[in-house]
């Protein structure tokens, strides 16, 4: 009911529907808040969302998709920014009195095509849930969705753009893929739902290019795929060294994007082993990535796999070091414990929140060889 409290009648006297951006502060990362107000331009009982793309000026003037390197700010089929609010069922004629959020954005995560200061065009479509618009890359028909509005916004990244690091993002992209078939292989067994993430994640990462383009990619990550699927059985995949590589060029997004990708083929059998997740640990010291971090990323995962005492070994997942004292292992337990249980109980009824009260259960029986 949160953000249905602040629907309310009144016709025009709420004015046109309009949109802003303002600073947000969440988890003590500094991002950006897209809002409205104002009324909906919907006059008959619909189901209604809203979907807000980010898109960028190249140096040509000419508007280029926005990347985010956060897979649930993506859209489908690519890795360009996308966040969707679906509002539910409303009766027509309401609207916004206040501003209200309908998405956010850390500029950190997203990468424009450019690098400096970057005008960034904030579009919203009000669409019709039921009959989606087909948005891609950032951009879709007009005539597809109820109402869309745009507003610019500017933002200096410090980091390169996509089109200046080409060269370099293709390779580590490539480089993440090795990690990844170490991962999958670290059973010696590389299941088809390990092979499918590698594969699918391919297809997103190449989807916003050229056609062209994509084809040298597809070349580039399908030679990375067999290259080290061959160095790993033959027990040459050196991780020291394909992490160093990355650790020269990738910056911190591309780093924490093949994280994801890693923790997403850990995930992808349903079975989370102790050699995985060392191993996971281990590409974390080699690329330098927080601790804090790492176990966001890792948790996006775990949140949608159902951790049973048969397919995960918890001690390993959750950190603990054997060489700890029991009052350690139990204070680091208990924060895990406050951790899962405010995420449970911000979660709506479903698999997730049910898997949120799996891993509850899980840290509490690992509790008790401590007490």
């Amino acid at each position: 009911m949160g953000f249905f409290s602040a629907l309310f009648g009144g016709g025009s006297s709420l004015g046109d529907l309009q949109i802003r951006v303002v600073e947000k502060q969440l988890d003590e990362v500094s991002g950006y808040e897209v809002q409205c107000k104002g009324l909906m331009p919907v006059y008959t009982q619909k189901t209604v969302g809203f979907i807000t793309s980010i898109i960028c000026k190249d140096e040509k003037g000419e508007w280029s998709p926005v990347l985010s390197m956060l897979d649930f700010n993506q859209e489908d089929s690519s890795s360009a920014y996308q966040s969707i609010l679906d509002v539910g069922e409303i009766p027509g004629s309401v609207g916004y009195e206040n501003w209200v959020g309908i998405a956010i954005f850390f500029p950190d995560m997203l990468q424009a095509s450019y690098g400096g200061n970057q005008t960034l065009g904030i579009v919203v479509r009000l669409v019709d849930m039921n009959d989606m618009p087909s948005v891609f890359l950032g951009f879709a028909p007009r005539s597809e969705s109820i109402w869309t509005e745009s507003v610019n916004f500017e933002y200096n990244f410090d980091e390169k753009g996509y089109k200046e690091e080409q060269v370099d993002k293709d390779e580590s992209r490539a480089l993440s893929i090795k990690l990844g078939v170490a991962v999958a292989l670290v059973d010696d067994d590389f299941d088809d739902t390990e092979g499918a993430v590698l594969k699918k994640w391919i297809k997103k990462i190449i989807a916003p290019y050229s056609d062209d383009k994509q084809e040298e990619l597809k070349e580039l990550y399908n030679k990375a795929l067999k290259e080290s699927y061959k160095l790993e059985k033959s027990g040459n995949l050196d991780l020291e060294d394909i992490c160093n590589k990355m650790n020269k060029i990738a910056d911190k997004a591309q780093k924490h994007e093949a994280l994801e990708l890693v923790n997403e083929v850990m995930a992808a059998d349903s079975k989370i082993l102790e050699s995985e997740t060392k191993l996971i640990n281990y590409i974390c010291e080699l690329l330098n990535i927080d601790s804090v971090e790492a176990e966001k990323i890792r948790d996006k995962q775990l949140i949608k796999l159902k951790p049973t005492t048969g397919n995960i070994d918890v001690e390993s997942l959750l950190g603990l070091d054997p060489t700890w004292s029991n009052s350690k292992i139990l204070g680091h337990l208990g924060k895990e414990f406050t951790k899962w249980n405010g995420r449970m109980n911000s979660l709506q009824d479903g698999e997730e929140k049910d898997n949120a009260q799996q891993m509850l259960d899980l840290i509490g029986e690992t509790r008790k060889k401590y007490v």
